[in-house]
């Protein structure tokens, strides 16, 4: 402690600057630690702020030295610091803040001064200092709770925001830039390791600063706040994520901080997972192309990159993904967006990835409850489709039923017919395949089972639709496959010259139409079981027998040799599998005696093809320790269907006359309906078959479903009409029979 003779006699300057010399700066705490109950600690304090001056300006070039001991300082004791600092000249406070963030410290050491000179009042310079330090929050990987104690002090005061919310998005479009920069230009074919490790920790960087959000969320949210989110800020700021937000002009009115809170969280969310899963989508794809070219052409030519790319897409597996407390954020915004009757797809996509990577997390009550509701937001096909991803994802990854829901099944299908007017022809495949896939597991979850497949059960113009389009579908499918399965066979056999480029990309539709196909044959396998009768319509029935005869006459046909190629197991390509899930089907349907004459009238068939079908399996056991009562029900199966060819009776064979035949099939006219636009008379069945796929008249386009059909056709008139022409049809039978 200092006496009064030691400030008189100016003693305390020579001890001052002689301890400086050896103690450093550090020397002054000491000094106001040691006399802070001193009678003269003004003075002493005037004349240690006046020595910390000149030392600053002595070691201005070292600045090293100098902040360390303050920090020191500041370290030790705040409240004593604080008093120290706050008297201090405002040019040198300014100077010291400047040269500080001009150096490379760490942000914890930037973050405790910048707090300390901000409780000293001293506004000059930070402005300046926040902006350093919002650059620096995505340089460094910093402790999560620095970073929200640091944005809260400048995100609270209103002038600041602007500063804040600019900076994060700002940055945010840096990073998207290296992002196409480093895999949608031509540079990946450098594999430039440094450039993605540095993408890598700026993408973890990101969640961070997510995280940091959320918790000021989750600290100032309730129900009753929701509504004091302002949804005009759609309109009036930056809400566009990938354009180039500085040219957009924004609205003069002030946004609350829980509004732009709330906002920020989603731009944030919506860079973070497109980024991610765009960055885990195109490894995977880079990988599985070369390892593939690598393969067919023998060629080590590429093994460094293929190496490369195994190492990135192991880091990709250290990101951690966002937990805490974003399902709930999810569900305030699902909640708000239903409130205020907002439809941003943006928004909702958002929730979908959070859904998406947050399943034990996820009340499957809501996530259904919401998919239902989604038609009340006129959300695109694609976001329908994706919710359907994730409720698929969700079974795959637990295996758990879901909460049961009466209108489920109901939506999925109706979800399915829609996708044939919303979606261009193959963006619908991969999206149907995800409601099949779910009905199976609906169908044989023994815990929901018989709730589920009561949807199922009842015939009605939306189920007869949707197992048209369904056949559509699977039709395709296998003809494809086979397509290409035959494809590749010639190229095995040197008949035909294809580039490795080309070899891949058609094992790769193979792959997709077997697992699409199988998914589809398995969903008719299983509901024919307990319900033939859907599949047996007068609608449906001959489409059914298509392709059934179709696939018998491909794989138990003449020319089943095209489809051996070599290693088949590869392309998961098994036509045994294929025969047995045909062979069940035909015997789930024999319980119907409709679909005996639908088989016998379709062209395609043959009993050769049957019995040879009938050889491969008992060849192959296929059924296991059932073959043999398998096969014995398919050769009594096949038994009816001849049987009934040599007592059918085929009209058409007789050159009807035209009047009396469809002027769509040119066959005879079993049940006639009239069309009520064009006034032409055709079959039911053909017209309805027509209808399930496309509600139109087909002679002049006009709209036409199967409830007007049928409502138009109960007329008296048009009774009298059709009564009329079904006995001049039953006179022209009776001549044929007599013959």
């Amino acid at each position: 402690m200092f006496e009064n003779q030691d400030i008189e006699n100016g003693n305390i300057d020579i001890i001052i600057l002689n301890n400086l010399e050896n103690k450093g700066s550090i020397y002054f705490l000491d000094i106001i630690n040691n006399n802070k109950h001193n009678p003269n600690y003004s003075q002493i304090k005037i004349i240690c702020q006046k020595y910390f001056l000149i030392f600053y300006v002595e070691n201005l070039f070292s600045l090293d030295d100098i902040f360390g001991d303050l920090f020191d300082l500041i370290h030790k004791n705040e409240v004593i610091s604080l008093d120290f600092i706050k008297d201090l000249n405002n040019d040198f406070k300014k100077n010291c803040l400047s040269s500080l963030f001009s150096k490379n410290y760490d942000f914890s050491k930037k973050l405790k001064l910048y707090n300390l000179f901000l409780n000293a009042n001293f506004n000059d310079a930070m402005e300046d200092i926040e902006k350093s330090l919002l650059g620096i929050l995505f340089q460094e990987n910093i402790d999560i709770k620095n970073v929200h104690d640091f944005i809260k002090s400048i995100v609270l005061k209103k002038e600041n925001r602007v500063i804040v919310f600019n900076t994060l998005l700002r940055k945010i479009l840096e990073i998207r830039k290296e992002y196409n920069e480093l895999f949608i230009s031509d540079s990946i074919k450098e594999l430039n390791k440094e450039k993605f490790i540095e993408l890598i920790r700026k993408v973890n960087i990101m969640k961070n600063m997510i995280e940091v959000f959320l918790l000021f969320w989750n600290k100032g949210i309730n129900p009753n706040r929701l509504k004091q989110i302002n949804e005009t800020y759609i309109f009036n700021q930056v809400f566009d994520f990938w354009s180039n937000w500085e040219e957009k002009q924004t609205n003069d009115e002030e946004f609350n901080f829980l509004t732009h809170c709330f906002f920020m969280i989603h731009t944030l969310l919506d860079t973070n997972f497109k980024m991610l899963n765009d960055i885990k989508t195109n490894l995977s794809r880079f990988l599985h192309d070369l390892e593939d070219f690598s393969n067919i052409t023998e060629n080590k030519i590429f093994t460094p990159k293929i190496n490369i790319l195994k190492e990135w897409k192991a880091q990709m597996k250290d990101l951690k993904l966002i937990k805490n407390n974003i399902t709930n954020f999810a569900y305030s915004t699902l909640n708000w967006m239903k409130d205020k009757k907002v439809q941003q797809e943006e928004l909702i996509e958002n929730c979908l990835e959070i859904f998406k990577h947050n399943f034990e997390n996820i009340d499957r009550f809501v996530l259904v409850d919401f998919f239902l509701k989604l038609d009340e937001f006129k959300v695109n096909t694609y976001i329908k489709n994706k919710y359907i991803e994730i409720i698929v994802n969700d079974f795959c990854n637990k295996n758990k039923a879901m909460t049961q829901h009466q209108f489920l099944v109901k939506s999925l299908v109706t979800k399915f017919i829609e996708m044939e007017k919303s979606c261009q022809f193959h963006e619908k495949f991969g999206p149907r395949f995800n409601v099949i896939f779910l009905l199976n597991v609906f169908q044989l979850h023994p815990n929901f089972k018989e709730y589920y497949t009561f949807d199922l059960k009842h015939e009605s113009e939306e189920q007869s639709r949707f197992l048209f389009l369904l056949f559509n579908d699977i039709q395709y499918y296998f003809e494809e496959l086979i397509e290409n399965i035959k494809k590749i066979r010639k190229h095995e056999k040197q008949e035909s010259q294809m580039q490795p480029g080309e070899i891949i990309q058609i094992r790769n539709m193979i792959k997709s139409y077997i697992a699409y196909g199988m998914e589809y044959m398995k969903f008719v396998e299983i509901l024919s079981q307990s319900n033939p009768h859907l599949f047996t319509s007068n609608e449906l029935v001959d489409k059914v027998a298509i392709f059934l005869d179709f696939l018998l006459q491909e794989f138990a046909g003449p020319n089943t040799n095209l489809l051996k190629v070599n290693k088949p197991e590869e392309l998961y390509f098994e036509p045994v599998k294929i025969l047995s899930g045909l062979g069940n089907i035909f015997i789930n349907l024999s319980y119907d005696k409709k679909i005996i004459p639908a088989l016998s009238n379709d062209r395609q068939y043959n009993s050769e093809y049957f019995n040879k079908m009938v050889q491969i399996i008992i060849k192959k056991l296929a059924y296991d320790n059932q073959t043999w009562f398998k096969t014995g029900l398919l050769s009594s199966l096949r038994k009816k269907i001849d049987e009934y060819k040599e007592t059918k009776i085929d009209y058409d064979d007789y050159d009807p006359p035209i009047e009396l035949c469809d002027p769509l099939m040119t066959s005879l006219i079993e049940t006639p309906v009239k069309l009520p636009s064009s006034n032409l008379f055709m079959d039911k069945h053909v017209i309805i078959k027509h209808l399930l796929s496309d509600e139109s008249d087909p002679f002049n386009r006009e709209l036409l479903t199967p409830h007007i059909l049928e409502e138009y056709n109960k007329k008296p008139e048009v009774v009298f009409e059709l009564k009329e022409l079904q006995n001049k049809i039953t006179a022209w039978k009776k001549t044929i029979i007599l013959k």
